[in-house]
């Protein structure tokens, strides 16, 4: 768990070396937490500072074939994600992407991206935008606000597609598959309330952790829902995942 004083201890340790605000400390925790990330490893991918073009951190999950570029609020209110959003859909993708060389004065972590853009470019299969902060996820789930700009966020795929060529990604991610530390503290949770099945956070349907997925902004859900909310997918695609993930569902939503 992420804590104040966990935060504290590393903007004490670190600021005098990497500089930036007490915040950005906050992105270096969860990537060393959630995605296992060692901190050397983890400081070449936080923005420390500022000119960062709506890009607080990246990391690329090998094994998943996942690029997950993230947005860090150390706030509760989803509200704060609406500048720095602009900021990506305005120039960032751009920058990352497409047209890396037009500011000397950007902030580092968009060179370092770029290099493992440029190392990975054939072992990248999705572009995954993760959206983290201390609040409610259902709240910015729901927020119309928030809604608008990530389909903005999506109608920039073509600069992603510039760079990949002919290889077509998942973007922003179409299986936001949970981590084996995620899925074990779902089972540790049902354990506790006696539950034998997790509920999707976006229908209330009864599934396995195996099969949950997590929204661009942390809801647990169904594979079905999550291609709904954060992918172009077809209604034949998600379909075929309900068919896939919950037998029956189809058959008796239809009779109804």
């Amino acid at each position: 768990m992420i804590t104040n004083r966990l935060i504290d201890q590393a903007f004490s340790d670190l600021r005098s070396a990497c500089g930036g605000v007490r915040e950005d400390y906050f992105g270096l925790l969860h990537l060393e937490q959630e995605h296992k990330v060692p901190r050397e490893k983890a400081l070449n991918q936080i923005a420390f500072g500022g000119n960062d073009y709506g890009l607080d951190g990246f990391h690329f999950d090998e094994q998943r074939r996942n690029l997950y570029l993230f947005q860090f609020k150390l706030s509760d209110s989803h509200t704060q994600f609406k500048g720095s959003m602009q900021r990506l859909i305005e120039n960032g993708l751009e920058r990352i992407f497409v047209a890396p060389n037009k500011d000397d004065m950007k902030n580092q972590v968009l060179l370092q991206l770029r290099s493992c853009l440029l190392d990975s470019r054939a072992m990248i299969d999705q572009i995954c935008f993760r959206f983290v902060f201390t609040g409610d996820p259902e709240e910015a789930e729901r927020s119309k606000v928030l809604d608008k700009l990530r389909e903005d966020l999506e109608n920039k795929k073509y600069l992603v597609d510039q760079f990949f060529g002919e290889r077509k990604m998942n973007y922003p991610c179409e299986e936001a598959n949970l981590s084996a530390e995620e899925i074990a503290e779902i089972y540790r949770n049902m354990e506790g309330r006696g539950l034998s099945h997790v509920y999707c956070q976006a229908c209330s349907e009864e599934m396995k952790p195996e099969q949950a997925r997590k929204s661009s902004t942390g809801l647990i859900m169904c594979r079905p829902c999550c291609m709904c909310n954060d992918t172009d997918a077809t209604q034949a695609e998600i379909d075929q995942a309900l068919e896939k993930d919950l037998p029956g569902y189809l058959a008796s939503f239809n009779h109804q």
